[in-house]
């Protein structure tokens, strides 16, 4: 049995990082102990946790004057080593927010070790463990290099894996925390294939470890017709697209349908304005932020016949996880890790970019299938959720091979 120090954004503070409730439970049963520190999180109210797991909230420094101070890495080793990648083994001119980014993560990744320094002892069997592989994870790097004995891992996810999603185009330092931790776990093939291409790291310090959820719903199909109801669930950001969908809607003239979403955000406003043109025969109904527990309840009294997920970026939404649990079958954009788990055997696959026109005829094609198709689709659904995305097989094979290393 080990102990466990989790890095996290947030968790368990706040609301955010939600799929992390049901990993703590899985981890909590095989490490003797578990203490998360949250970084940059704004908030004191806490969820609950399982007896053996404590948190504190640790805000990074990020004064003006840490960003001062931060000049102080320009003498540093590392700094100029990765300079070198990025010219040279990367291919691209380093700007001057580049530098300020690498700058800024060395400062932030040294206050985070000095942090995790006070729990490290030579004698504990102990693993760091950075959620994102961000700061946190260069810290783990940084205390790697210095304590082999430690383990050290991170995941990826979508943000902190592909270049192209960074606004500079330009993650920092990955080779180094590539090269230092025990193993990269990226939550899809597609996020860990982009990893090895683009950081140009040894294949042998990733693999793929899937998320998963729990569920103890059991799947209902459908016996006769009734209301078709679609559903979506994330935040309503630029990112997301929510708009797209309601805009598909537009062009569902003589269908009568429901459209419930989940989730908010700051275009929300947006959203509201495009339902205005959608056809009275369609009823659409904003639930804003809700539990996950509600968000379950609903699926299962409800048991609406599709999902969609139009991101313009994903890693492998839980969100569709989610849906699939309760053999919903699901309309996703091709992007990230969403071709891993949305097929032509559990729902539909659009282009990158589709139309309002695209989506809303992809919706059609759904609704014009009989019961026995559409229940087709649902028990395959379910079944990519029970052989891929349970958390029970998942959490149990991650912390397995995790305490193996």
């Amino acid at each position: 049995m080990s102990k466990l120090i989790l890095l996290t954004g947030g968790f368990p503070y706040g609301k955010g990082e939600t799929f992390l409730e049901t990993e703590i439970v899985f981890l909590a049963r095989k490490f003797t102990t578990i203490h998360i520190i949250a970084l940059d999180c704004t908030t004191s109210h806490k969820r609950d946790l399982p007896k053996n797991v404590s948190s504190e909230n640790f805000n990074v420094p990020n004064s003006i004057l840490t960003k001062i101070l931060a000049l102080r890495f320009l003498v540093n080793k590392l700094f100029w080593k990765e300079l070198l990648i990025i010219k040279i083994s990367y291919n691209k001119s380093v700007s001057l927010s580049i530098l300020k980014t690498m700058l800024i993560s060395l400062a932030r990744a040294n206050s985070i070790n000095k942090k995790l320094s006070g729990y490290i002892h030579k004698d504990n069997n102990l693993v760091l463990y950075s959620y994102w592989c961000d700061d946190s994870a260069l810290a783990i790097a940084f205390e790697k290099s210095k304590n082999k004995k430690t383990i050290g891992i991170t995941r990826i996810h979508r943000w902190d894996v592909y270049f192209e999603e960074s606004q500079i185009n330009y993650l920092p330092f990955r080779q180094f925390i590539a090269n230092n931790c025990n193993m990269i776990y990226a939550i899809s093939k597609d996020g860990m294939y982009s990893a090895i291409r683009e950081w140009q790291i040894n294949p042998n310090k990733i693999q793929v470890s899937r998320l998963g959820i729990s569920n103890k719903f059991k799947i209902k199909l459908d016996k006769s017709k009734k209301t078709f109801h679609i559903t979506s669930c994330s935040n309503i950001i630029a990112i997301k697209r929510v708009h797209l969908i309601a805009e598909a809607l537009t062009n569902l003239k003589d269908i009568n349908l429901k459209w419930t979403h989940f989730g908010n955000g700051p275009e929300r406003e947006r959203i509201e304005s495009v339902i205005k043109k959608i056809p009275k025969s369609i009823e659409v109904i904003l639930k804003g932020s809700v539990s996950n527990h509600a968000i379950y309840s609903f699926y299962n009294i409800e048991r609406p016949n599709l999902f969609i997920n139009v991101s313009s970026s994903e890693g492998v939404p839980v969100s569709i996880m989610e849906a699939m649990s309760f053999g919903t079958p699901v309309i996703a954009t091709n992007v990230g890790g969403n071709s891993e788990i949305v097929t032509h055997q559990n729902g539909y696959l659009l282009e990158v970019d589709p139309t309002p026109e695209k989506v809303a005829e992809t919706i059609e094609l759904f609704y014009n299938l009989s019961i026995d198709e559409k229940n087709k689709l649902r028990k395959i659904a379910y079944e990519t959720w029970e052989t891929e995305y349970n958390a029970k097989k998942n959490y149990a094979q991650f912390t397995a091979e995790v305490l193996s290393l």
